[in-house]
């Protein structure tokens, strides 16, 4: 099986906690109250979302470079799968990178900018939030999925396929 959640398996609950690090006690108030996480803010800076689910009285986990989390190591990756087979999220909120997808990639390429890696790096974080978002689906909860209208990243696989799911 190549679906990503599969890998992880490899991991337990006190491996999630300590990668969730200061918001290890939201996720075990709900494992304790069997309830659902309200909301799963991935690739998140400010978590100006969450702040306003939890201002509201909802649960909320932020996931990003601020809270600990670094989406370019496989194993953050993994655990991220782990957190949604764990604990059910009602809400995912994906603001993934937008950087390789920007309106000024196209024009620095034909100036002849090197972006391979960049373009390949946002590939990647692509792949893993469309992953996510999958996975929601699959599961009867909800995806949504944030970033500038013009970025390429809409028109690119696998988020075009993704976007095309009921």
């Amino acid at each position: 099986d190549d679906k990503p959640w599969t890998t992880a398996s490899a991991f337990t609950r006190r491996d999630l906690l300590e990668w969730l690090g200061d918001q290890a006690p939201v996720a075990e108030a709900a494992w304790k109250a069997k309830a659902e996480l309200d909301f799963l803010e991935v690739y998140t800076g400010e978590a100006e979302a969450s702040r306003a689910v939890e201002h509201r009285g909802g649960t909320a986990i932020r996931l990003g470079l601020r809270w600990g989390q670094d989406f370019s190591r496989p194993r953050d990756r993994a655990l991220s799968f782990y957190l949604l087979q764990e604990l059910p999220v009602r809400h995912l909120w994906g603001s993934f990178p937008c950087t390789a997808f920007c309106a000024g990639v196209g024009l620095n390429l034909s100036k002849g900018c090197e972006l391979t890696s960049r373009i390949a790096e946002g590939k990647m974080y692509l792949r893993h939030i469309t992953e996510m978002a999958a996975y929601q689906r699959t599961h009867a909860r909800k995806a949504h999925l944030e970033n500038p209208l013009v970025s390429a990243a809409w028109r690119t696989n696998p988020m075009a396929q993704e976007l095309r799911q009921p």
